[in-house]
């Protein structure tokens, strides 16, 4: 009925599948979120409308997209591992100063 409905009448067919809520927002994905979520939505909408290939034409620019943000999100992840660890050098560094600086301080008072 769906089906003749659609080839009859020029009305948008909702899709076959329902679309949950936007999720990148709660995990931070920001504008590729957002790229993504549009893509599902309209990916169902066309296997609803239209065949098989289609779907798997949508099918392969989600994967395409999915593949490109997890390695995005391995450099960043690395980034920041790098990043903290450079850190965490820095700060030994300044403390060892610190303590430097404190004996210079503690040896001058002594010899006042």
């Amino acid at each position: 009925m769906r089906s003749e409905v659609a080839q009859t009448s020029p009305q948008i067919v909702e899709p076959a599948v329902p679309v949950a809520a936007p999720i990148h927002s709660q995990a931070g994905w920001g504008i590729f979120g957002a790229v993504a979520t549009v893509l599902i939505q309209r990916g169902f909408a066309w296997v609803g409308q239209k065949d098989r290939n289609e779907a798997a034409i949508v099918d392969r620019l989600l994967t395409t997209l999915i593949d490109s943000l997890n390695n995005k999100l391995d450099k960043v992840t690395h980034a920041v591992e790098s990043l903290s660890d450079n850190l965490s050098k820095v700060v030994e560094a300044q403390n060892a100063r610190i303590d430097s600086l404190e004996d210079r301080v503690e040896n001058l008072e002594r010899k006042k």
